[in-house]
């Protein structure tokens, strides 16, 4: 069985692909290592009921994001995670998908 035969429909449909790059975030808390991911991918990774509560993450949290190449752009204003160009609105091929850990803050 290939890897991709694994992946759940919403995944292939959304991203086409297994994130091929993997990022995580270390640093002391209250550093904005979630803040940071949230940043890049939309995604708030702290969802533990403690972690909501607390306002520090706790566990490891998760989220993927996928980046977007606009053929009519100029570099670096080309490259966007949204699939539609923001510039220009012309669709945006995709690029990569990358993984994002974030990792609970030391002190």
């Amino acid at each position: 069985m290939h890897w991709k035969d694994s992946l759940p429909d919403w995944y292939v449909k959304k991203y086409g692909h297994q994130p091929c790059v993997n990022i995580g975030t270390a640093g002391h808390v209250d550093h904005g290592k979630t803040s940071l991911i949230q940043a890049l991918t939309g995604k708030w990774t702290s969802v533990h009921s403690q972690e909501l509560k607390r306002g520090i993450t706790i566990r490891v949290g998760y989220s993927d994001a996928a980046f977007y190449k606009c053929p009519d752009c100029e570099p670096p204003t080309n490259y966007s995670t949204s699939p539609k160009c923001p510039n220009c609105k012309q669709e945006g091929e995709l690029s990569r998908v990358v993984s994002f850990v974030d990792s609970p803050g030391h002190e």
